[in-house]
């Protein structure tokens, strides 16, 4: 799952290699991870915008000795947008509920790695809501920031994707209920909710604005 060679991205493997999906109570994978130890890891994460060259730097890490990569990870985008009905995300990471579900993601794709082993996370899509509880709960990890300007992401994002006819839909979606100025569309329309919290990274509305 970790062979970036073989999947660039950590969620595609994710989605490639399972054979059974467990659905298991917050609660239950709080207690799961309380006595996981992962401090035995030197973590690295790396938060940037879309089509950036932020794939590179994984595969550049990968092929370092003792080196782990975790590439965009889905553990926590897929939470986010299928497991709650809000565009605020960034409101959201102010609560406890959030706090644990990111200590759980953490713990447990960090259990999985080899104790000694330094770690590469690649980040995702809203992930770096997740910095302020990083550096509370784990203030050895080191982190990078990769940017690139708006419009060659924008042109690279669009000559990757744009024909696909999801990525289209959702951003069809999104812009269609808020240009149409109800918020309770948006919110309450599957499609462009994921589109808009996908391509704004769940910060609130007046802050897109």
């Amino acid at each position: 799952m970790f062979d970036v060679r073989k999947y660039q991205i950590s969620y595609r493997a994710q989605t490639d290699l399972v054979r059974r999906v467990i659905l298991t109570p917050l609660a239950k994978i709080l207690d799961l991870v309380g006595n996981m130890e992962v401090e035995e890891r030197n973590v690295v994460w790396l938060f940037h915008p879309v089509r950036c060259g932020s794939t590179v730097w994984s595969q550049v890490f990968a092929a370092l000795p003792n080196w782990k990569v975790i590439s965009e990870s889905q553990c926590m985008i897929y939470t986010l947008l299928q497991s709650r009905n809000i565009l605020d995300i960034s409101g959201f990471a102010k609560t406890k509920e959030f706090e644990n579900i990111v200590l759980a993601a953490i713990k447990l794709q960090l259990n999985s790695i080899t104790k000694g082993y330094s770690v590469f996370w690649k980040g995702i899509g809203m992930d770096e809501h997740m910095i302020p509880i990083i550096k509370k709960h784990f203030p050895s990890h080191k982190f990078l920031f990769a940017y690139r300007d708006c419009l060659p992401c924008t042109m690279s994002f669009y000559k990757a994707f744009g024909r696909l006819p999801q990525v289209m839909n959702n951003i069809y979606h999104a812009n269609k209920e808020f240009l149409s100025g109800d918020l309770r569309k948006l919110q309450q329309n599957p499609l462009a909710r994921h589109g808009w919290l996908t391509y704004t990274n769940g910060y609130d509305m007046q802050f897109c604005l």
